[in-house]
Order: C-alpha cells, then structure tokens, then sequence
C-alpha cells in the first residue's frame, strides 16, 4: 500500500536558524495507483514527534489534506526547549489517519530516520 512518510534525503527538513522548530514534510502517495493500493479521500496528520539525542519537537496539528495534493507539511513543529536541532540525521514519527475512498479508516504510525538541515 502506498502511503505519505517523511521526506528522505537526498531531500532534507529545515531547521529553523535558531534550531527550535522544524519543518516536518513528505509526499503524499495515496492515489491507490498501485496493486493492492487503497485511494484515500482524506488524510489527518494527527501527531507528529522528532528527536535528535535531547532535542525534541513535537505537534498535533490535526491538520488534513487532500490526496490530490504532492506533499503535506507541518512549517512549524516546536522544541520543547531542551535542546536545540542540529544539521543531521534524527528519527521522526507520526501518526495519520486515512479516510478510503470506500469509507473505511486507517491509522497508521510511521517511525523514520531523516536528514535536517538549515
């Protein structure tokens, strides 16, 4: 099944210029254009969290987007103040929630490592 994740290097997520808040983004793959692929009418990013060593940020931005779209993101996603994002790779996870074309809905858990930059 096809599904939105994290975007992968050689595509990066920003980092703000004080390294407080990043840029959580990825495709959206959920067009069903796969064999055993469901097409979806709605997507809800529910949560999302990334950690590098003591940095941490994390939202719920509740934020839904239409598949027809190539790319969600959340501009955004605040430290909790311990620790501030360096260039480099950290884990990501997030939690989605799929409307189906067909009505039934999907959750889904994605833990990812990524790449951040500046």
């Amino acid at each position: 099944m096809s599904h939105c994740r994290f975007d992968k290097p050689p595509e990066t997520m920003k980092i703000s210029f004080n390294g407080e808040c990043v840029e959580a983004c990825g495709p959206l793959l959920w067009n069903g254009d796969e064999p055993h692929d469901h097409a979806a009418q709605s997507l809800t990013i529910n949560s999302i969290e990334i950690k590098q060593g003591r940095a941490r940020a994390a939202t719920n931005p509740g934020v839904q987007f239409a598949p027809a779209k190539e790319d969600w993101m959340a501009p955004d996603v605040p430290s909790d103040g311990c620790a501030k994002f360096e260039d480099g790779q950290t884990h990501a996870k997030a939690e989605v929630r799929a409307v189906l074309e067909d009505g039934q809905v999907m959750n889904e858990h994605w833990n990812e490592t990524v790449e951040l930059s500046h």
